[in-house]
C-alpha cells in the first residue's frame, strides 16, 4: 500500500476534511474491471499491466479510489463523496478553484472538525492502546 493510501486511510478513520481529484481513467477502468468479473481488489492483483500503460499505470489506483468512495459500506451510510472526477487539467483546476475561492466556507468547516481535536486524539489514543 503506497503511503498516500495510508495517508487518505488514516484521514477517513480520523474523519478528516479531505478533497481528492480522481482522473476519468480510474473511473472508467474502475467500471470496465468490475465487468469483467475483477471488481474486487484480489482479483485485480492477478493482472498486470504491460509496460507502458499510458491510461493506468498501477492498478491499485482503483484500490485507492474505493477507499476513498468507502465503496465497502452501504451508500445510506458512506460520510460522503469525497472524490470529484476530472478528464483533464482544466476540469482539475476549475475543481480546485470552485473549492478553495470559497476559503470561509473551508476555514469554517476546518475550525468546526478543529473543535473536536481533544475527541480525534482520545480515539486516536484509543486506538494506539494508550502508546505514543
Amino acid at each position: 500500500m503506497s503511503i498516500t493510501h495510508q495517508e487518505i486511510r488514516r484521514a477517513i478513520e480520523l474523519n478528516k476534511p479531505r478533497w481528492v481529484l480522481t482522473h476519468s481513467d480510474v473511473v472508467f477502468a474502475r467500471r470496465l474491471l468490475r465487468d469483467l468479473g475483477y471488481g474486487k481488489p484480489e482479483k485485480r492483483r492477478a493482472l498486470k499491466l504491460n509496460k507502458g500503460a499510458k491510461a493506468l499505470t498501477d492498478l491499485r489506483v482503483i484500490d485507492l479510489y474505493e477507499e476513498v468512495i468507502q465503496d465497502g459500506k452501504p451508500l445510506a451510510e458512506r460520510a460522503g463523496n469525497w472524490a470529484q472526477e476530472f478528464r483533464g487539467d482544466v476540469d482539475a483546476l476549475l475543481f480546485a478553484t470552485a473549492q478553495f475561492s470559497r476559503f470561509q466556507e473551508v476555514e469554517a468547516f476546518i475550525q468546526e472538525n478543529l473543535k473536536r481535536r481533544e475527541e480525534v486524539l482520545a480515539e486516536v489514543d484509543r486506538q494506539r492502546g494508550g502508546k505514543p
